[in-house]
């Protein structure tokens, strides 16, 4: 029986899967991503790859990665949370390493491409995927025409969307960016700044839950922020659904029935567009890495990556 290996690469964790092709995780890994640079991290992924299909038969790789990424090339255009990663053709690279076919795509996207599959977007013609975690991602999704990657594979990137013109300065050189407002870490930035003293997201949300008054308004000061983000994109995309990712959406009970208030308050034209969580988790980028490997081994890949 065949089977597919996805990995989801990011700043401080390697994860790979062997997959079955019904979404099944035979195997896993988890890594801390390699320091050692460009070409520390192609041996990295390599050897996952080698461990993973010991034994088994594979038709194809899947990697994401952070970064604009060149699908059809396999090539970070840039990337800022992994030092040396701009300009890695990965593609190129890896497959000087290893035999198998190789598909490579930009993390939030495959997130995306995950919850099409076997997550809360495998029912929707479209939705748009936001991710909530240490940065924000984004990716737009219609069954279609698969992700949305714009002129220069940097479509999609709603966390670089302006929010507060002329605020935060961001590290993608621009100020006011959605990813200084609405990340996990622009939230434990902002209760610093208040207090003189640190905490984590989970012990902000769980003192917003009990009733702590600055944390409850840093919660609400989020919920109205994210729901100004969700009314903009909804009048220029008018999605079927937002499905929202990422690390912090397992800490909604805070803050989710704040955000769909608001943005049901702050958006005129609200009806049709559903706001769902993620299905799949912290699975949703193997799987649709996954997804894309089976796409290749099918010869169904959509014409973006060929």
């Amino acid at each position: 029986m065949v089977h597919v290996i996805s990995i989801d690469l990011g700043g401080s964790y390697l994860k790979a899967a062997l997959v079955d092709e019904s979404a099944r995780i035979i195997r896993r890994l988890t890594l801390p991503t390699s320091q050692e640079g460009r070409s520390g991290i192609i041996q990295q992924l390599a050897a996952a790859v080698s461990e993973l299909k010991y034994g088994y038969d594979v038709g194809a790789v899947g990697v994401g990665t952070p970064g604009f990424v060149d699908s059809r090339a396999g090539k970070v255009l840039r990337a800022t949370n992994l030092p040396g990663w701009t300009g890695t053709n990965v593609k190129a690279e890896l497959s000087r390493l290893i035999d198998l076919p190789i598909v490579v795509e930009n993390d939030a996207n495959l997130a995306a491409l995950g919850e099409a599959w076997v997550g809360a977007g495998k029912e929707l013609d479209n939705f748009v995927m936001l991710t909530l975690g240490t940065g924000v991602g984004g990716a737009i999704y219609s069954r279609d025409t698969g992700v949305w990657r714009g002129a220069t594979y940097r479509g999609g990137e709603l966390g670089h969307s302006i929010l507060y013109p002329g605020g935060e300065p961001c590290a993608c050189g621009q100020r006011g960016c959605v990813e200084q407002y609405l990340s996990g870490q622009a939230l434990e930035r902002r209760y610093s700044d208040l207090t003189g003293s640190k905490a984590n997201c989970e012990a902000i949300f769980q003192a917003a839950l009990a009733g702590k008054e600055l944390a409850e308004s840093l919660v609400q000061q989020f919920s109205h922020d994210f729901a100004v983000l969700l009314a903009s994109l909804k009048n220029m995309l008018d999605p079927e659904a937002f499905v929202i990712g990422g690390g912090l959406v397992h800490l909604r009970e805070a803050w989710w029935f704040h955000v769909k208030e608001a943005f049901y308050r702050e958006c005129m034209q609200s009806e049709g567009t559903r706001v769902l969580p993620a299905a799949t988790g912290n699975n949703a980028g193997l799987l649709g890495a996954a997804a894309l490997a089976w796409d290749l081994v099918r010869g169904q890949l959509h014409e973006s990556y060929c």
